[in-house]
């Protein structure tokens, strides 16, 4: 009896210590790693949601890699202070640097009038909206692991510096990509980091300077110390791809590209094409750094008999990648080809972990060298769009749409085409979903594409049977690439009959007859195209300060692009016309059978026959 006794205390003893291990973690429904912009942004979603969330931040501030970076202080991201508009939604296009919020005095303009802000300046505007909004934030709080629950698969554990331990049903890792990339050849430690660089001119002067990459960071260091070195060597194995070619704005913008003038005049700088994985480093008598690979007879050359191969610095600007280190085994995701970003599935859940989530910069792994998911003014509504695919998964809450009449479609089709934000910088990848539904139309903003053949599990709406209408915006196909004549004659097409042959960013009308499935979607990342192919398209023409409100050129085929796909003629008449339309015709448009039903007139004869009927409000056979 006493073994039994025994047996059973020890069992409570052990289930006691058990509870108590597991409840005196912090549990929250969220995590978030990471207070920057994306964290914040995620953060300021929760907390108007009222959900239970915590952000875990290593640092004693809000936006700490900006306390580093860019190292030369110089944001590329644009801070345009006026349009010419008062159009909230208009004039976010053009604000790179703002969060989504509602209070519009936490808006970047406020901060900065300098077109390019100083770094600072961002440091300053991020930790005024977390404090703005007493966003929950743990700062100075390290995070060394993370790994799933052994009791519960569906928990996730964060261990963090000071021995706490953090457990929550979904992780959403913010942490950007910071890490900054190597190079594993010999004499790699003789290399100064881009991360660590001194910013004093003077540190150079009259030295010949060796730049390894050749991306923003690295032109950006080229023009931060050209006025003091004797020359410059920017060596990589790609060729130099400029923004304003490629259209793409992670590429080398031109408030960066000054170093590219002295190449091409000839001034003691140059521009090399070569894989910087194949060269070896050594130190020199006089502390400079030689570079070059040995030959077969065991010769040490350079790329030119001409050039010295000796260098005062060696500066490696490869850019930066995840933060893989602090996953588990179990947990660690896959990297992509290059081995800078996690893979991702279309929701931007780690591939393999349901409940794990990436956000901000780590999450352009799904439109990268494309769309501006890397950048804040793209990940601001990727974040967005994370925490409705959230609200709907986890509680239940649709994705925010409009149900209207089908004669209000090109109302609100045209509005959007002419102020949506998300959708204008996240091109291609973001659209709105329109879902027909009979006489009536639900209308979805701002919808990850590339999740299209989820739509009803992620939006919890019906599709139903009549089909979807998907807008988005798009560069013409033969016109963003690395050396592109973007200034050639015919690069302007914004005649109505030349409208699909758009070269500029263009809205794009497509119409599914039926939800797309995952075996129609083309396979990524190997086609970049990111829809199938619709069974009916409509280009609208480009226009050069993006305003489509010309009634023949923009508007009128736009309304006969949706007369098409809904079967029905959605002109708008004065009442008199629709009078006079009923008196005369077998059918009339279908803002007049609205009209006509809405005076009464549910059975009118004409010719002997019910032209109008109650049935859903449509015309009787």
């Amino acid at each position: 009896m006493a073994s039994k006794t025994s047996r059973g205390m020890m069992f409570l003893l052990m289930t006691v210590f058990c509870i108590y291990h597991v409840t005196s973690a912090h549990q929250h429904d969220y995590c978030i790693i990471g207070a920057g912009p994306a964290g914040l942004q995620m953060g300021y979603f929760m907390d108007r949601a009222g959900r239970d969330y915590v952000i875990l931040e290593r640092n004693s501030a809000a936006g700490s890699f900006f306390e580093l970076y860019p190292r030369h202080r110089k944001l590329i991201s644009i801070n345009k202070r006026y349009t010419g508009y008062t159009n909230r939604e208009f004039n976010f296009r053009h604000d790179w640097n703002s969060l989504i919020s509602d209070d519009d005095s936490l808006k970047f303009r406020h901060y900065s009038k300098q077109f390019f802000p100083h770094a600072d300046t961002m440091t300053r505007y991020l930790n005024d909206f977390s404090e703005h909004f007493q966003l929950n934030i743990k700062y100075n709080t390290t995070v060394n692991k993370v790994e799933k629950e052994m009791s519960d698969s569906r928990i996730y554990s964060i261990d963090v510096d000071n021995g706490d331990r953090y457990q929550c049903g979904t992780l959403i890792v913010a942490t950007g990509m910071w890490v900054p990339k190597q190079l594993n050849v010999t004499g790699a430690e003789l290399l100064t980091g881009y991360e660590d660089m001194s910013t004093d001119v003077d540190d150079y002067e009259g030295d010949q300077i060796l730049i390894l990459g050749m991306g923003n960071s690295a032109f950006e260091t080229a023009n931060h110390i050209i006025s003091a070195t004797s020359d410059i060597y920017m060596l990589s194995r790609d060729i130099i791809k400029l923004s304003f070619q490629t259209h793409y704005v992670g590429d080398v913008r031109a408030v960066n590209d000054e170093y590219v003038d002295t190449y091409q005049l000839k001034s003691l700088n140059a521009v090399l094409t070569d894989d910087a994985r194949s060269l070896e480093f050594f130190n020199t008598s006089n502390g400079d750094v030689e570079v070059g690979r040995k030959t077969d007879n065991g010769s040490f050359t350079f790329f030119e008999t001409s050039m010295d191969s000796r260098f005062g610095k060696v500066i490696r600007c490869l850019g930066f990648t995840f933060n893989y280190s602090i996953f588990s085994e179990e947990i660690i995701p896959e990297s992509d080809r290059n081995m800078k970003f996690p893979k991702l599935n279309s929701d931007y859940q780690m591939e393999g972990n349901d409940g794990l989530y990436v956000i901000g910069g780590a999450s352009h792994s799904l439109d990268a060298k494309r769309s501006s998911g890397g950048f804040i003014h793209g990940f601001r509504y990727t974040v967005q769009a994370v925490h409705n695919i959230l609200e709907q998964k986890n509680h239940g809450i649709v994705w925010p749409h409009r149900r209207m009449p089908a004669t209000e479609l090109l109302n609100n089709l045209l509005k959007r085409i002419n102020e949506a934000s998300a959708l204008y910088q996240m091109f291609v990848y973001f659209g709105d979903v329109i879902t027909i539904q009979g006489n009536e139309v639900e209308y979805f903003d701002d919808y990850p594409l590339r999740t299209l053949p989820d739509f009803e599990k992620v939006t919890g709406r019906p599709v139903g049977g009549d089909g979807i209408i998907v807008f988005y915006y798009d560069y013409g196909k033969n016109y963003s690439y690395p050396g592109s004549d973007v200034f050639r004659g015919d690069r302007v097409n914004n005649a109505l009959h030349n409208a699909h042959l758009s070269n500029f960013l263009h809205p794009i009308l497509c119409h599914y007859k039926k939800l797309p499935s995952w075996a129609d979607m083309p396979p990524y990342p190997s086609e970049p195209d990111v829809l199938p192919v619709a069974d009916y398209y409509h280009h609208i023409a480009e226009d050069l300060f993006t305003k489509w409100t010309n009634p023949t050129t923009h508007i009128l085929p736009a309304r006969q692009f949706i007369d098409k796909v809904l079967n029905k003629d959605m002109r708008y008449f004065f009442d008199e016309t629709c009078f006079y339309q009923a008196m005369s015709h077998k059918s009339v448009p279908e803002h007049c059978a609205r009209f006509l039903q809405g005076r009464g007139v549910s059975r009118h004869l004409l010719l002997g026959k019910p032209v109008f009927c109650n049935k859903s409000g449509g015309i009787c056979p």
